[in-house]
This record gives structure tokens, C-alpha cells and sequence, in this order.
């Protein structure tokens, strides 16, 4: 097969370098840290302190992680394992928050569905 190189785009060396090597310098640390981890942490670290509030109802993280947990061990019950997906269809509210770190903490990745009102 014939294929065209950077020249045939009417680019020079530099420009050559600056597209593929500058530019497209993306690499990034992450913390090796996993969501599920984190919220393990901040659930006991911050046991007492407000991490869900709305107009109807405040959430410490005690709570949020209580109810994360019965999520979490839910749907692990019923089968879902890490990599699983789990759709979510449900307006925003702190039951919402905590099936979302449920379902995080399960291993699994949540699929919003919107609601249309």
C-alpha cells in the first residue's frame, strides 16, 4: 500500500515535530488510587461531616457509606462483577449519590439514562 508522509501535507520538519511530538505530548500520572478506594476513605475519614446535601435531606458520609454498601452488596448478589455496567434511570436526589458510589464500590461503571420530565 502506499502511504503519504508529513510532507505530501505541505508540513516541514518543524511543523512535523510540533504536530506529532509537541502537541501530542499527553501523558499524565494518575493516582493509582481506585474510586472505590477513595470513597472507602472518605467514608471513614469524614464519617460525621455532610457530603450529600440537597433541599430535602443532607447525607453524612457515615450514612452515604452505609447506603453504598447495601447497594454495592445489592448488586453484587444478583451478579454484577467488576467491569459490569448498570443502568441508571432515577431524577437527581441523594439516594441517587449513593446508588452511584454503590454500584462504583460493586466494581462496576453506572450508564446515566436520562429522565425526561
Amino acid at each position: 500500500p502506499r502511504t503519504l508522509g508529513m510532507s505530501w501535507w505541505g508540513h516541514g520538519d518543524e511543523e512535523k515535530t510540533l504536530l506529532l511530538e509537541k502537541w501530542n505530548a499527553t501523558e499524565v500520572s494518575y493516582p493509582e488510587e481506585t474510586l472505590p478506594a477513595r470513597l472507602w476513605t472518605s467514608f471513614e475519614r469524614y464519617a460525621k461531616l455532610p457530603a450529600v446535601i440537597s433541599d430535602i435531606a443532607c447525607l453524612s458520609y457515615e450514612t452515604l457509606g452505609d447506603m453504598s454498601k447495601r447497594v454495592a452488596g445489592y448488586l453484587k448478589a444478583r451478579g454484577v462483577v467488576r467491569g459490569d455496567y448498570v443502568a441508571v434511570c432515577m431524577q437527581r436526589s441523594v439516594e441517587r449519590v449513593a446508588i452511584l458510589c454503590g454500584i462504583s464500590l460493586a466494581g462496576a461503571a453506572y450508564i446515566p439514562i436520562e429522565v425526561s420530565t
